[in-house]
């Protein structure tokens, strides 16, 4: 996996897999696409649109095991170990990848996994997933290690390669979903065998495998690791359906909140361009030839196409090769000088200091100031909760469009910043899902308490706090139909993929 498609600012590519609901899908693992699939014979859910996806939870009432924290998500602080976590993890990576079939086998392979982990317990061919987990025993092994260890670094060469960061690698990543996925079929199974103990000891091994890997510094790693996370939480959905699983409203209070933090990674993120166009911040220098500064230019222009393709004036130029739009696109550059100026100008620069600058020198000074001011107002929302951004978000980015096209010499910012929102979505999406995960278990804990009733409102709760909906700072919509609880997430996410939960309690 190459940052040069996916990191955040300089991947234009992200931005489209953004917009065409790759991260949703494949890496914010959404409530609304990863939801376990319902079948053809279970009624589509009436009132609502076509697109909604219907899920049948069957539940019996229980209250959570004594001592209450019995089944934390958190590693006991006298099973850990001081350490590195990444080099077990890379070591559990190398013996999966020798433990796989056969490269012509592999497609089969994963797929006979991701089946497995999505059928009933009670419909799955126990005696051949045994097999294939046996197969991948010291796989398991490894990343339990791994999860003990304190803190994981994955040595990222960052600064050894801050000039062409966006091309650095990451292998690791990919194989770490992949490893979640295995570790989810054993999960699957364990259920599926009443070894409920060992089951939420794979799940605190796979959260953690989530924070480990979503802590990088890099946007990405911290997408995947909401996808880890995700897949972790489907399997909670089979855990609370098995007859003896006590309830598990306090495991999943345990969950750091969110359990994949992107904070640090945007704070990165947002200051990332200076590392890899240095020449911006090198503008602000005196003492420099006019010849020199055409060269720093070029050096910029040139980096920028590497990561992306020159879409200037491309109508006008679909009959010409990359080399002659790029030089059509310098010859542009070099034409916004005068504009370039003067935007320094408004920007506090003296008149008589930009007089006296080279072009380039005052092109490469007006994009870094221009950059700054278009990213800050894209992103200045994204330090808020997601349902209070949300509004502003969407009017931001249709700002962002229209003052990068009329503000911009170099492309920079409409070529490197993404959809911010859609990112910060893929979390909230995961904060969702655990939020409905407690919702449901405060449901069964309530109807434990009285007589098996299911409570005719969320109000109605006391014994433990419900979450609000993380996408909306609401409660969820929640209504008796027909002697089951209908959770509704209808109203969220731009009114996309509605999510509707039947919950029936088990007499």
């Amino acid at each position: 996996m190459n940052i040069r498609s996916q990191s955040l600012w300089i991947l234009a590519l992200l931005l489209c897999v953004v917009q065409t609901g790759w991260a949703e899908d494949e890496l914010s693992s959404s409530l609304e696409s990863e939801e376990q699939p319902v079948a053809d014979s279970q009624p589509k859910p009436t009132g609502y649109p076509e697109s909604t996806k219907l899920i049948h939870l069957t539940v019996q009432p229980a209250v959570p095991p004594v001592p209450a924290l019995k089944y934390s998500m958190r590693h006991r602080w006298t099973d850990q170990y001081e350490g590195n976590a990444a080099p077990l993890y890379y070591r559990a990576i190398l013996l999966m990848q020798q433990n796989n079939a056969p490269r012509e086998d592999q497609i089969s392979h994963w797929e006979n996994i991701a089946q497995w982990t999505d059928a009933p317990i009670d419909t799955l061919p126990v005696d051949e997933v045994k097999r294939v987990l046996d197969h991948y025993q010291n796989v398991f092994q490894e990343t339990r290690y791994g999860a003990l260890r304190q803190n994981c670094n994955w040595g990222m060469p960052i600064r050894e390669q801050q000039h062409d960061m966006y091309s650095i690698l990451l292998p690791a990543i990919q194989e770490c979903r992949s490893i979640a996925r295995l570790l989810a079929l054993k999960i699957h199974y364990e259920i599926s065998q009443g070894n409920i103990e060992q089951a939420v000891e794979d799940l605190r091994i796979g959260f953690t495998l989530a924070k480990h890997v979503g802590g990088e510094l890099i946007l990405v790693s911290g997408l995947v690791g909401v996808a880890i996370s995700n897949i972790m939480l489907e399997q909670v959905y089979v855990l609370m359906e098995h007859a003896d699983t006590p309830n598990l409203s306090w495991m999943l209070a345990s969950l750091p909140d969110p359990v994949v933090d992107f904070s640090h990674a945007l704070e990165f993120e947002k200051n990332s361009v200076a590392m890899v166009f240095p020449q911006l911040d090198e503008a602000e220098k005196d003492g420099f030839s006019d010849a020199y500064w055409d060269t720093q230019l070029n050096t910029v222009l040139s980096k920028l196409a590497e990561y992306s393709k020159i879409t200037f004036m491309r109508n006008a130029t679909d009959g010409l090769n990359n080399n002659a739009k790029s030089m059509l696109f310098r010859v542009h550059v070099y034409s916004q000088s005068k504009r370039a100026k003067s935007g320094l100008i408004k920007y506090g620069y003296a008149e008589t200091v930009v007089e006296k600058m080279s072009k380039a020198r005052a092109i490469l000074l007006y994009t870094k100031h221009a950059f700054a001011e278009l990213r800050d107002d894209l992103l200045k929302y994204s330090y808020f909760p997601y349902h209070e951004a949300l509004p502003y978000n969407r009017i931001g980015e249709e700002e962002f469009r229209l003052n990068s096209k009329a503000k911009e010499i170099i492309p920079l910012a409409s070529t490197l910043l993404p959809a911010i929102n859609q990112v910060q979505a893929a979390q909230a999406l995961s904060r969702r899902k655990v939020a409905v995960l407690r919702t449901i278990e405060a449901i069964r804990w309530h109807a434990a308490l009285n007589d098996g009733k299911l409570p005719s409102s969320l109000d109605q709760i006391t014994v433990i706090p419900v979450p609000s909906n993380p996408m909306t700072g609401k409660p969820f919509n929640y209504r008796i139909q027909n002697q089951s609880a209908i959770i509704e997430m209808t109203d969220d996410y731009q009114g996309k993929k509605p999510v509707v939960i039947e919950l029936t309690l088990k007499k």
